[in-house]
């Protein structure tokens, strides 16, 4: 499998995502791209594999000798299969799947039951600035790990901050960063602490 991992986008429509059956699977992900690459070894782990990464083709021979992976992840052409970038979360998880035979296991995605509706964007209360710029950075950089994180500290600085903070919260742990990205950047326009 191959694609370059500037970019993960999640999607939810099969539901959540929890793990697979079976036994657990080795997976290599090879990526020059830090960032690229730790995002993918976070998202394989999560969902039950044992990961390792290696930044060149080098590093990457040597994993294969040590873990002897079942699948390598690597942005490199002349693989079983291929994705393009951006790469969709889902698309990824699909295909790996398939390679590998899983079948999955997932959480379903429960509606809000009635007078439970999530605020609208009206109703949120936004951090100050200076939150909203380090917000910006992590998701740019697909930082899933360290929202969550960061929504929990929101949540502790202010009370009014909370609704923003658990909607931060559960796009994170969906891996939803198309609409991480559009909450964050509701928040761009003037305001006076600016």
């Amino acid at each position: 499998m191959t694609g370059e991992q500037q970019a993960i986008v999640a999607s939810s429509q099969h539901g959540d995502r929890t793990g697979y059956e079976g036994s657990r699977k080795a997976v290599l992900v090879v990526d020059d791209v830090r960032q690229s690459r730790t995002l993918l070894l976070d998202t394989l782990d999560q969902l039950g594999f044992d990961v390792s990464g290696a930044s060149n083709g080098a590093e990457c021979l040597e994993c294969v000798r040590a873990a002897k992976p079942d699948l390598i992840i690597m942005d490199h052409a002349g693989a079983h299969a291929f994705i393009s970038k951006p790469i969709e979360q889902e698309e990824l998880l699909a295909m790996v799947g398939r390679l590998m035979r899983l079948t999955w296991t997932c959480r379903d995605i429960q509606p809000q039951p009635a007078g439970q509706a999530e605020p609208g964007d009206a109703d949120l209360v936004y951090p100050p600035w200076e939150e909203m710029v380090a917000l910006r950075r992590l998701a740019r950089m697909g930082n899933m790990r360290s929202l969550c994180e960061r929504s929990a500290y929101l949540k502790g600085l202010d009370a009014r901050y909370a609704p923003f903070a658990a909607r931060l919260a559960r796009l994170a742990e969906r891996y939803q960063s198309k609409a991480i990205v559009t909450l964050i950047e509701r928040d761009s326009g003037p305001r006076g602490d600016r």
